[in-house]
């Protein structure tokens, strides 16, 4: 049998995807494709030329040839057939499921072996699967939610079809209806159970008239839309609330008002018996009405507080419901469809019972849009993680932020909906880590603008591998135990995913268990036309070229603050402990500046600073504390063992480098601006001097006033816009706060007179801040048209107005030194 006869052969067994693969030493195990056809072309996403002389085992996905290789070679050594359920990996990187099947050709004069290899696309049939599964297993957790929901009433429910059968009832309704218990089952007629009931004395008032008041009852017509009181045996009331349905169905309550009957028939008794006492006996009836109302009223908000809590059921049906829908208006099988129409009538009838009982409005789809404003990403990532810090702290968890200095900052998009992804992304990282490190990483590809790439990287507790395909599904939980440590609804993970594919991108998960996840964000943010102007940054320059330890035993802050100075031009030298650093470091003169983490085993950055002190005097170069929280000792004592100053990690990249900027010109003596002065992340610090309060309302001027106390402002207040520019014409002031809405002159009119004044005097501009209870984003950019610098709502936390007046003293200082000598 020659190839050409196998070929024939093949051709007319073929059915999908076809390969003829040949022994090359006559052994099995090692196969190459000598011949295909053009469905396994198009089947792998490959070309002929480059699938001919490929091993068919290439095919197929990592995971899956351990697990085929051998059984393959096994079978076909057996001149057996060798069948597998198996994924192929495409040219694109897709994964799709393949129904393979292994046939060995083998002639009795073929110095070769051969095999034919059939492959058929089964990814479709599988998938489909897997939804019709959830989707039922959906509608079957609803369902019993309802039961549960109803079952939990302290009324007795009942719900009624339009051949008056009874379709839903709980435990409730039978203890009220005790004697006619043993009739109450679903799809028995209400006829049947009140028959049951005359026979067996449930309806004391019918008798002596049992047809005729049968007769009333079923006649739905004559029903009353207002609540009836209804006596059973035992001189038993209920109060029975019916509603007919728009779909005819009929439901309703009944609540035992037995203790309020017997009351009001007591304060009867003694209406009639008390004659004399007619005005408490009438007092006394008009307590039980309001009683009466107050009861009808409380039942009244049970229901209201039943239809808040079946809301929650119907937003999950209503996904079932349309999903169900869509799979119908797919390809499938008869089977498939039938279990998927099965789903959908089983849905669609769960629905209306809910909207049935409550009287529910349809739900509509939420339109989510989303804004295309320019903003700041590396601003974006720190203030989260600042947000976390206090939280990482608890656990004795390190936050780190990788955001190369070389990638652009500012994208297009909706920065409130980024902050959420990471705001979730991180906080699970932070909630999943008992220790360790969390850490944010940026990515950018310059090649194809927008493809931004966020990655959150722990060393939690790991999610197992089987469970990673379901972490973004809603209500979904890796630890969905009672007894878990953590809680949460489940639905983060999958709002997030939405969102990011709102944004054109995806989030994927790598985990491995008890050594910690990374979660991917990719988003196609475009860049801006114009980029903002960068805020005052240090002197880099002074960076050049500087020797720089870096003591840290973490790696990664190790490798992120030696790419940063790496970037300023600095030189830096990084040790993992302070034993490291004692043993290696001879002449420690030759650094400019240290870097020292507060928190590290043996021995801590403040211990490591004074060991360095006893041993080189005030030789030591000067050195910035680095700390996961405040330190315990005061920022004076500090300063007295040679820390120029401290930044809370993770700081920024400004931050940093002004903070080594200020350490190595005070080195040197050198006179620099008060924008490269070292200050504690999140710890601003005012400048001593004149402060213009424009604020109408005495206790908000007090409350600043007190803010401000000890900083050395001197703070002189306006009353109104007209004061205040009065004031600044008289006096001279750096700072001036300026509330919105004020008597006589508003502050946005005050500020474009104080800007016409400055531009008309030759005066230096003074840094006017919005201070104000108008917190729209309208009103800051009022603000800003005006000629504000900056804006902060009311009521505005201390450390804030502190640390914004600081900066903007700063910045003043800053622009004051670069204005040319006259």
């Amino acid at each position: 049998m020659d190839l050409q006869s196998v070929v024939s052969q093949v051709s007319e067994l073929s059915r999908d995807a076809i390969y003829i693969a040949e022994t090359c030493d006559g052994s099995w195990c090692d196969l190459t494709i000598v011949w295909c056809n053009d469905a396994l072309v198009q089947l792998s996403g490959q070309t002929r030329d480059s699938l001919i002389g490929q091993s068919p085992l290439a095919l197929i996905c990592d995971t899956h040839i351990v697990d085929v290789t051998q059984p393959m070679q096994n079978a076909l050594e057996s001149a057996r057939n060798f069948h597998r359920h198996i994924q192929y990996k495409c040219k694109d990187g897709s994964m799709i499921w393949v129904d393979l099947e292994v046939r060995p050709v083998m002639g009795a004069t073929l110095p070769s072996r051969f095999c034919v290899g059939f492959q058929r696309d089964i990814t479709g049939i599988l998938t489909n699967h897997a939804e019709l599964e959830a989707a039922r297993e959906g509608a079957e957790r609803a369902r019993h939610q309802l039961e549960e929901a109803v079952e939990a009433l302290p009324q007795g429910f009942v719900m009624l079809d339009p051949d008056d059968k009874l379709v839903v009832f709980n435990s409730k309704f039978k203890e009220l209806y005790a004697h006619s218990a043993p009739a109450i089952h679903r799809g028995v007629t209400w006829e049947s159970i009140m028959r049951y009931g005359l026979e067996n004395g449930q309806y004391p008032e019918a008798h002596g008239r049992e047809a005729d008041w049968l007769a009333e009852r079923l006649n739905r017509q004559s029903r009353q839309a207002r609540p009836i009181e209804r006596e059973l045996p035992g001189n038993r009331f209920l109060l029975i609330q019916d509603v007919i349905t728009e779909n005819d169905n009929l439901v309703g309550l009944r609540s035992d008002i037995t203790e309020f009957r017997q009351q009001q028939q007591r304060l009867q008794e003694q209406a009639e018996t008390l004659s004399e006492a007619k005005q408490q006996a009438e007092s006394a009836a008009r307590d039980a009405r309001e009683a009466r109302n107050d009861a009808l009223e409380a039942a009244q908000a049970k229901e209201r507080f039943l239809a808040n809590m079946s809301h929650e059921i119907r937003t999950p049906m209503n996904g079932i419901l349309g999903m169900a829908e869509l799979l119908n208006e797919t390809q499938l099988t008869d089977e498939q469809r039938l279990f998927a129409e099965t789903i959908e009538g089983s849905a669609s009838a769960l629905l209306h019972i809910i909207n049935d009982i409550l009287d529910f409005s349809k739900l509509s789809a939420d339109k989510l849009p989303l804004k295309a404003d320019v903003f700041s990403l590396r601003s974006l990532i720190h203030d989260v993680t600042i947000l976390l810090q206090t939280q990482a702290k608890e656990g004795l968890i390190e936050l780190w932020i990788d955001y190369p200095l070389e990638l652009p900052e500012f994208f297009v998009g909706d920065e409130s909906r980024v902050r959420q992804i990471l705001l979730n992304l991180m906080g699970n990282a932070v909630k999943f880590t008992q220790s360790g490190d969390v850490g944010v990483t940026v990515a950018h590809s310059t090649d194809t603008p927008g493809a931004l790439s966020i990655s959150v990287t722990d060393t939690g507790i790991g999610i197992p591998e089987e469970q990673l395909s379901t972490v973004f599904s809603a209500f979904e939980q890796v630890d969905s135990a009672s007894t878990r440590e953590t809680e949460g609804t489940g639905l983060g993970l999958a709002i997030s995913r939405s969102l990011a594919r709102k944004m054109g991108g995806e989030i994927r998960a790598h985990s491995q268990l008890g050594r910690g996840s990374t979660f991917t964000v990719s988003l196609s943010l475009q860049l801006p036309e114009e980029v903002p102007e960068p805020s005052v940054a240090p002197d880099f320059a002074v960076l050049e070229g500087k020797m720089i330890a870096v003591v840290d035993d973490l790696e990664i802050n190790r490798l992120v603050l030696s790419r940063r100075l790496s970037t300023w031009g600095a030189l830096a030298t990084v040790f993992d402990s302070p034993t490291a650093f004692l043993k290696s470091v001879g002449n420690i003169d030759r650094f400019d500046v240290m870097i020292l983490d507060m928190n590290m085993p043996g021995m801590s950055g403040i211990e490591l600073q004074q060991t360095l002190r006893e041993v080189h005097g005030d030789w030591v170069p000067p050195a910035i504390l680095y700390s996961s929280s405040r330190p315990e000792i005061p920022i004076e004592d500090l300063q007295d063992i040679g820390f120029s100053g401290y930044l809370m990690k993770p700081a920024r990249s400004a931050k940093m480098a002004g903070a080594l900027v200020d350490a190595i010109m005070r080195q040197s003596n050198v006179t620099k601006s008060p924008g490269h002065r070292a200050v504690p992340e999140g710890d601003g610090e005012v400048i001593p001097s004149r402060v213009l309060l424009a604020e109408d309302n005495a206790t908000n001027r007090l409350v600043v006033r007190k803010m401000l106390e000890g900083t050395g402002a001197e703070i002189h207040c306006a009353e109104n816009g007209l004061e205040a520019v009065e004031l600044f014409k008289e006096l001279s002031f750096e700072i001036i706060l300026m509330d919105m809405s004020m008597p006589v002159m508003n502050g946005l009119e005050a500020t474009r007179l104080i800007r016409q004044y400055e531009r008309s005097n030759g005066v230096s501009e003074a840094a006017i801040i919005a201070l104000t209870a108008n917190a729209q984003s309208v009103d800051a950019e009022a603000c800003r048209a005006a000629g504000m610098d900056d804006f902060l709502s009311k009521p505005v936390r201390k450390q804030l107005l502190i640390d914004t007046i600081g900066h903007w003293q700063k910045s003043l200082s800053i622009r004051a030194a670069e204005q040319p000598e006259n």
